[in-house]
């Protein structure tokens, strides 16, 4: 695995000078007032200069249209919380892989804000932002490393739905079955280390399940864990983090102690070292890191002069592939053949070539194969979830219909007695039978809606699964083009090289290779005129009857 960003969550809290209203305005690139102390927030900047790409609002399923406005709904967190070292939001930053367009980014940030969403009950806010153009160090980044990283900002309360008590006169608005949604108890879940952990787990494992989906959808290597290097088993060390102030020094030109730290901890045959008070602190960090790591970087200060040794005509052959690899299994495979035909040094070349690019290819399809399975079982999953919410929906809508009959019926059966509490009473208060029925047409109606809006949104993801599908495929009929390409080219060079792939390939890929090979004449024969086997000890002869399979199903 290759050296990842991963993702970080930090909490916010008044003990620290934080504002909610101020987060959301900087990660948004807004314009809001803390109304709390007065003061405005204003980043409409970054917006401009193109440092936001996209902002979005999750939120739960009937949740309240106030939470999609983030003046209203930050406002709301900042009056919930009363105490002066209260926590106010949780900032989850998620990085995005390169490659990844912005529209794929948005997509990414919003399948694990869902999940936050899913798992706590309450809305998130994403801020898109685009990186910085130059590294912590102040050096330039290529305008390929130049990537994206999302803000999950959400607030420390579960979002609920609260009903109003009713009053004793039947004067409140709890008969007519009303209530409101408010901010509840705390997310105790990440207050305290035991459950947090857990909790921050489970998102940052959802990250990395996004993440290699969209790399590999955007060609790259899809080798993303949220897991540590020592949990992964690796002996890589991680990189010195400079922190924001350290960074903002040394992106001004201005040399931090930490910069020093790390400077020491990655040498450059190009850096210079300019003595700082922090000189000894560095030796110190540098020797406890090669106490640590011994040998890992003693190339780079050798105590005798490097001396570079030409290589051997054996040991240039030896590196050509690996040594485990289809081309090493396939030439090995010729040397036990003698009666097969021999490549000249030019086919040997492109030979070696062709069969490391059908080893690539292979594996590629096979997470092709994965990626597609995945992605149709997460549409039958969503396709499930559409299904069910419309058989409810339409259970909803015919309960509600019956509910509005009850209460037409009961108008219609007590005409004086409405006309007789209105007349009587200055308050024109309802009878609490009419109430009653009322009350459940109006429950039943929030049902609906949010039912609805369930329905919508399950339409919608089954439409973005349908055509992740249609190009998942597509990209698997390309790769697979590619190895019929790659093979023939093998066998082009002589139609016996086709049997001798077929008996040096993994069991897994015959069926998919068998495919790619053309009808191949039978393999040299021995002198009692049986077919010969391609394959030392056990392994027997392939016919070409035997070589063209159905394409396997996906």
């Amino acid at each position: 695995m290759t050296h990842h960003a991963r993702p970080h969550l930090t909490t916010h809290t008044r003990s620290k000078g934080h504002s909610a209203v101020a987060g959301v305005a900087y990660r948004l690139g807004l314009r809001l007032q803390d109304r709390r102390t007065g003061e405005w927030h204003d980043y409409r900047r970054r917006e401009a200069g193109a440092e936001i790409v996209a902002t979005l609002t999750v939120a739960p399923v009937g949740a309240p249209a106030w939470v999609l406005d983030p003046q209203t709904a930050w406002t709301e967190v900042e009056a919930a919380e009363r105490r002066k070292d209260s926590q106010l939001a949780h900032d989850f930053r998620l990085p995005i892989p390169f490659g990844v367009s912005d529209a794929d980014a948005l997509a990414m940030a919003r399948r694990v804000a869902q999940r936050i969403c899913d798992d706590l009950h309450t809305f998130v806010s994403i801020g898109l932002h685009r990186d910085s153009t130059v590294d912590a160090m102040g050096i330039a980044k290529p305008h390929d490393r130049v990537g994206i990283h999302a803000h999950l900002y959400f607030p420390t309360r579960r979002l609920v739905f609260q009903a109003d008590a009713s009053s004793g006169d039947g004067n409140s608005e709890g008969e007519t079955g009303e209530g409101t949604w408010v901010l509840g108890d705390k997310l105790r879940v990440l207050s305290t280390k035991a459950t947090a952990a857990a909790c921050i787990e489970r998102f940052n494992a959802a990250w990395a399940e996004a993440a290699n989906e969209f790399a590999a959808a955007a060609g790259q290597v899809p080798d993303f864990s949220h897991l540590s290097y020592a949990r992964l088993g690796l002996s890589k060390i991680p990189q010195l983090t400079l922190g924001a102030a350290a960074t903002a020094m040394e992106r001004r030109g201005e040399r931090s102690w930490k910069g020093d730290l790390a400077r020491a901890g990655a040498p450059s045959p190009a850096a210079t070292v300019v003595p700082s008070p922090t000189a000894g602190a560095v030796e110190r960090l540098a020797a406890r890191r090669a106490a640590a790591s011994p040998g890992t970087r003693a190339w780079l200060n050798p105590a005798e002069p490097i001396v570079m040794r030409p290589h051997s005509p054996s040991e240039s052959k030896a590196v050509e592939f690996s040594a485990n690899g289809l081309a090493a299994r396939f030439f090995a495979e010729l040397d036990r053949k003698p009666d097969l035909p021999r490549p000249t040094p030019e086919q040997r070349t492109d030979l070696i070539g062709w069969l490391n690019r059908i080893e690539k290819t292979l594996r590629t399809l096979a997470r092709a194969v994965a990626r597609l399975l995945s992605l149709k079982d997460n549409r039958n999953r969503d396709d499930v979830a559409r299904a069910t919410f419309a058989v409810e929906l339409d259970d909803r809508r015919r309960r509600r219909e019956e509910a509005r009959q009850a209460v037409a019926a009961w108008l219609a059966s007590h005409p004086w007695r409405l006309r007789l509490v209105q007349t009587v009473s200055a308050s024109h208060r309802k009878p609490g039978a009419l109430v009653e029925r009322e009350g459940r047409v109006a429950a039943i109606h929030r049902e609906v809606q949010q039912l609805k809006r369930g329905a919508d949104d399950a339409v919608g993801r089954v439409a973005e699964w349908d055509a992740r599908i249609a190009l998942a495929a597509e990209e698997l009929d390309t790769a697979q083009a590619g190895l019929t390409a790659a093979a023939q080219r093998v066998c082009g060079l002589d139609p016996l090289y086709g049997m001798v792939l077929l008996s040096v390939a993994e069991p897994e890929h015959l069926p998919r290779l068998s495919l790619t090979i053309p009808e191949t004449p039978a393999g040299p024969t021995s002198e009692d005129g049986m077919t010969a086997p391609l394959k030392a000890g056990e392994s027997l002869a392939l016919r070409p009857s035997e070589l063209h399979r159905p394409r396997p199903a996906i």
